[in-house]
């Protein structure tokens, strides 16, 4: 019996591998300069980032163009059409890794990244909004992605477009991921627990006040109340996921395991640009601490996802 071609089945979860990468990459490059480390690895980190995103970003127009049906489906899916946006953010971060050296190729990767992500929140809220009909309970935090890429957009964008198109974009993130934060958390806190195979998006909470901050500092250009209460709300959830950490240590791996490296990474990024900005020993240890931990998160879950291909595991029907 002949089997359906793997391509059908490669999923858009595979660009969350790409922002973890990246996120690393940028994590390192800032390290450079705030703790005075080599850059050879955040060098070495972009290349392989930028390498996977071009592969990956292959692979899914190969699927677009042979099986778009699979492709709409993913869209019109309850779950991975919030996961979407890890594309137009794997483009927008990728822009910033190639600044210094293509400035104009940064340029058309932060406009297209940006533009993506501007129809995807279109896309999801529609869905949300009109399209679909959702139960609270089918709300986690992977819903995110949508509103923080709009943080993304603005925090990457500095050095591409008008300050009140960034403006716009910081938002649009801000304002609904309020919103939908104080909806996921009502689910997570008076509804019955999460899948365990759900279990690793509780990380995708540290994202958005983490990317809040580093956007909005790039904006306001200092570190003011609103900085602060954005950062330490992103450093506390870091902490209290931490204090559980026996929770996630016992999950088996799947795809979703990478909803660990961008949030932290994130959490990195902003911990080095607070203790820059405040002077801050205890800061700049935190991020050293964190900077380690995430290295070594996605060093595991780049062996184990290579090992998962190889076996067949990635590109399979998983409903």
């Amino acid at each position: 019996m002949n089997k359906e071609p793997w391509l059908k089945y490669f999923p858009v979860a595979l660009f969350s591998p790409v922002m973890g990468l990246a996120g690393l990459a940028l994590a390192w490059l800032r390290a450079e300069q705030t703790l005075a480390l080599p850059i050879a690895l955040g060098k070495a980190t972009t290349f392989i980032a930028l390498l996977a995103f071009g592969a990956i970003a292959l692979l899914y127009l190969a699927k677009l163009a042979r099986f778009p049906c699979a492709v709409l489906a993913e869209l019109r899916h309850p779950r991975k059409l919030n996961v979407f946006p890890s594309i137009s953010i794997s483009l927008m971060l990728s822009a910033v890794l190639v600044f210094d050296e293509q400035p104009q190729a940064a340029f058309a990767l932060w406009a297209a990244g940006a533009g993506l992500q501007f129809s995807l929140t279109l896309h999801a809220m529609s869905a949300w909004l009109f399209t679909q009909r959702f139960a609270l309970a089918q709300t986690d935090p992977i819903w995110f992605f949508p509103l923080v890429g709009n943080m993304v957009a603005a925090a990457t964008g500095i050095d591409h477009a008008p300050l009140e198109l960034l403006w716009f974009f910081f938002s649009i993130g801000f304002a609904f991921w309020i919103t939908m934060f104080m909806a996921v958390f009502q689910r997570m806190v008076l509804h019955p627990p999460f899948p365990e195979q759900l279990t690793p998006t509780f990380f995708v909470l540290i994202a958005p006040p983490a990317v809040a901050f580093l956007a909005y500092h790039g904006l306001a250009g200092q570190v003011d109340a609103l900085s602060r209460v954005l950062y330490y709300a992103a450093l506390f959830l870091t902490l209290l996921l931490f204090a559980n950490l026996r929770r996630f240590l016992r999950l088996g791996f799947s795809l979703l395991a990478w909803c660990y490296t961008f949030p932290l990474a994130a959490i990195v990024l902003a911990s080095l640009v607070m203790s820059t900005e405040t002077d801050s020993a205890w800061l700049r240890a935190i991020a050293g601490v964190l900077l380690i931990i995430v290295t070594i998160v996605v060093l595991a879950l780049a062996i184990r996802t290579a090992i998962a291909a190889m076996r067949g595991e990635i590109c399979a029907p998983d409903d």
